[in-house]
């Protein structure tokens, strides 16, 4: 039970880390070089959710080919509505 706890204190606590060590880097550097590392960072996020969402695709096409796109099908609906709203599935 407490590693959920912890998981959830962690991921908490990140972005307050992520912004001490722009501050620290902004203070040891000029200003251009953390917003150069927000924007390569951001890159970095757009380029794993695009190739996730292209992965996700290619099996979708990939079960069709199978028959076996109902299973799928319910998978990527419940994904949707956790995405959406989480709350949702909770009740």
């Amino acid at each position: 039970m407490r590693k959920p706890i912890l998981f959830l204190l962690a991921l908490l606590a990140l972005p307050f880390v992520e912004l001490a060590l722009l501050l620290k880097l902004g203070a040891l550097t000029d200003w251009k070089v953390p917003l150069l590392a927000v924007v390569v960072m951001a890159g970095l996020g757009i380029a794993l959710i695009r190739s996730i969402g292209w992965l996700t695709f290619r099996q979708f096409q990939e079960e069709l080919e199978h028959r076996r796109v109902r299973q799928l099908a319910q998978l990527l609906v419940v994904d949707g509505q956790e995405t959406v709203d989480p709350d949702r599935l909770a009740t």
